[in-house]
């Protein structure tokens, strides 16, 4: 009788590493074309994703590594999985959280640029969002593993990140990029300014602001409120007649 399985390709770390195990997590995008497998390491290693594209025969090749560039950053591939042909996930549940307590969690979306591959576009993955858990009462917790077990669903619109340590699921909906704007005159100085009931972000970065078309500076004329709700206005605040865009 013939098998249903057979082997054809085995894939391994070049230059291996002693300890670092690779493999303990797959998985591949539904036509085949894009994998992707963990190497967590062990301990406080800080860990990566192995990315692999098929080639003409059929086998996977080497891609690139991908790392999370975040502090305190362990365990990165522990878990990861692949939606349809553009979106994934991967854990991180040993990194650590508020006063350095342990195993707190991580987690990365991965983006998989379907118009990559060229000479000027040869990157076809990159980390699009770090996410930490929702509950800011347990980015102080040790043990939570946020991140521990990862799924997205085949058409790319809910992801789901276990944390085994709380007992917990967590659920998202991608929200697709839209143009979000406000404007505002003052009629006073104007030392602070809550966005959120008209602009949604997930870092800083996301935002630019406008002073009488003037460009501002994030850091020098400006913070945002670690809830990302308010700007704070640090350097030349904005009064009576000013024009505000963000």
């Amino acid at each position: 009788k013939q098998q249903p399985f057979t082997s054809f390709q085995q894939l391994a770390p070049v230059p291996p590493i002693t300890n670092s195990r690779y493999g303990s997590s797959i998985s591949q995008n539904l036509n085949h074309f894009a994998a992707l497998v963990g190497m967590p390491g062990t301990g406080t290693d800080a860990g990566v994703i192995h990315t692999y594209r098929r080639s003409e025969d059929n086998t996977y090749v080497r891609n690139i590594i991908l790392t999370l560039d975040a502090i305190n950053t362990a365990g990165f591939g522990n878990s990861v999985d692949f939606g349809n042909q553009t979106w994934g996930v991967s854990g991180a549940p040993s990194s650590l959280g508020i006063g350095s307590v342990a195993n707190n969690g991580y987690c990365g979306v991965i983006w998989r640029d379907p118009a990559a591959g060229t000479a000027t576009n040869p990157n076809p993955y990159i980390i699009k969002q770090l996410l930490t858990i929702p509950d800011q009462s347990k980015l102080s917790v040790a043990d939570v593993e946020f991140g521990y077990s990862v799924a997205v669903s085949k058409n790319e619109r809910w992801m789901y990140i276990g944390a085994p340590g709380i007992n917990t699921v967590y659920a998202y909906g991608r929200v697709d990029w839209t143009a979000q704007t406000m404007s505002v005159t003052p009629t006073a100085p104007l030392a602070s300014l809550y966005i959120a009931d008209d602009i949604q972000i997930n870092n800083a970065n996301q935002l630019n602001v406008y002073v009488n078309s003037g460009l501002l500076t994030l850091g020098v004329d400006y913070t945002v409120s670690l809830d990302l709700t308010t700007i704070l206005f640090t350097g030349t605040i904005p009064t009576s007649g000013d024009y505000v865009n963000v």
